[in-house]
């Protein structure tokens, strides 16, 4: 439910209600655990994943050059109307880029790559 919120929460203009979320098997991330200590059951970031309806995705090419997909129609773009103001959509996803999972291993931020270890270990090698 929580994860739900917060998808909801920060994506902008999508409708969630048909995206089936799951919440992939592990203890809670600590980002910086030299510094941090997480030892409660609450504290750590969880790993979600969203299953994304085909029909909601198109082809693009990447910022990187390589095959990608967004979200069709611009459906993370806030109608003109419902902007009251930029702080509003401060910490807002505003658009998602999905690559291939070798290619999202290459990125710098290390919650990516640790996400998806998590996905590939809970998809149990039926990945493409």
């Amino acid at each position: 439910q929580a994860g739900l919120r917060e998808a909801d929460e920060e994506m902008v203009g999508v409708m969630l209600k048909n995206i089936q979320l799951t919440v992939l098997p592990g203890a809670p991330m600590n980002p910086n655990s030299a510094f941090f200590e997480t030892p409660a059951p609450n504290e750590g970031v969880q790993v979600f994943a969203l299953k994304i309806p085909p029909g909601l995705l198109r082809p693009r090419i990447s910022t990187h050059g390589k095959e990608s997909y967004g979200f069709a129609n611009q459906i993370l773009k806030p109608a003109p109307h419902s902007v009251r103001a930029d702080m509003a959509l401060a910490e807002k996803i505003l658009d998602c880029e999905f690559v291939s999972w070798q290619s999202a291993t290459t990125v710098g931020d290390m919650f990516t790559v640790a996400a998806v270890a998590r996905l590939l270990a809970h998809l149990g090698g039926h990945h493409k």
